[in-house]
């Protein structure tokens, strides 16, 4: 929520959903962290940040040779996604297929009906 307003219905809404489908939240500030870190306005310190997404390793081994020469080699691995992050896009995408499988819910429009 920004500084000096109230909450809108849609944050009022988001608010009620993340706290039913806590994995929904993670994907949320996942997705977040990968496009930008900030989230109205402000950096989230509890959210995973663009730096924390990737393993990145760098190699870099030195070879001093016999006729004083420097033999240097680098490796650079960068791998990704990460299996956490695609579980939690797993555990997220779970629940949209429980709600769009069950087409009598009507748990969505409860939430709202509870932001108003």
């Amino acid at each position: 929520m920004n500084q000096g307003r109230s909450a809108s219905g849609f944050e009022k809404f988001q608010k009620i959903v993340h706290e039913t489908h806590p994995e929904l939240r993670a994907l949320a500030d996942l997705a977040n962290a990968y496009k930008h870190c900030v989230r109205r306005g402000k950096r989230s310190v509890n959210a995973p940040f663009a730096r924390d997404l990737q393993r990145p390793e760098l190699q870099i081994a030195v070879n001093i040779l016999q006729d004083r020469k420097v033999q240097v080699t680098a490796d650079y691995r960068f791998e990704g996604p990460l299996p956490e992050h695609l579980e939690t896009f797993r555990s997220a995408l779970h629940i949209w297929f429980e709600y769009h499988n069950n087409s009598g819910s009507t748990e969505l429009l409860d939430l709202m009906r509870q932001s108003a």
